[in-house]
């Protein structure tokens, strides 16, 4: 993969252990809402979507885990998804599971989401396409978003802070 396939997303160390944090790669109607869950060294990634509703899994910024830790949890209706991979355990989605996106952590503790050119996530293709990327209540490690004649850095927190 080109590093155009490489999204930096944050530090692994910016998501705690047992927890998830939520991003959103574009903007208005395009955009694309995603969740990093880490489990110890490792991260999960998924659409920020509940199989059931289409609703976002949390009611609160960044908070995507059960009482626990053990599972994801949609804060809508109390379904459980295991963090391994995304499948339903209880509630009223059971067998359905979480979209889930190709995230890796990288030899520094970059945790990078890996896009295919062709296809951004959003149905949208294309190699000049990457989209903005914006974190949720803390700044992005210098996300890119390529326009026709350059890229400029960008990055701004979900609460308008960067």
């Amino acid at each position: 993969m080109s590093d155009a396939d490489r999204r930096p997303l944050c530090r692994l160390e910016e998501i705690e252990d047992g927890e998830g944090r939520g991003f959103t790669l574009g903007e208005g109607v395009d955009a694309l809402e995603l969740v990093v869950v880490r489990e110890g060294e490792r991260v999960y990634g998924y659409v920020n979507s509940c199989p059931h509703t289409g609703t976002p899994l949390e009611w609160v910024d960044n908070e995507f885990m059960s009482d626990d830790g053990s599972h994801i949890m949609c804060h809508t209706h109390g379904a459980l998804f295991r963090i391994e991979d995304g499948h339903c355990i209880a509630g009223p989605c059971v067998g359905d599971a979480l979209r889930p996106l190709a995230v890796e952590v990288e030899g520094e503790g970059k945790v990078i989401l890996l896009i295919d050119e062709s296809r951004d996530g959003a149905g949208r293709g294309g190699a000049n396409y990457l989209p903005v990327l914006v974190s949720r209540g803390k700044s992005v490690n210098n996300p890119v978003k390529v326009e026709q004649g350059g890229s400029t850095p960008t990055g701004k927190a979900r609460n308008g802070t960067s």
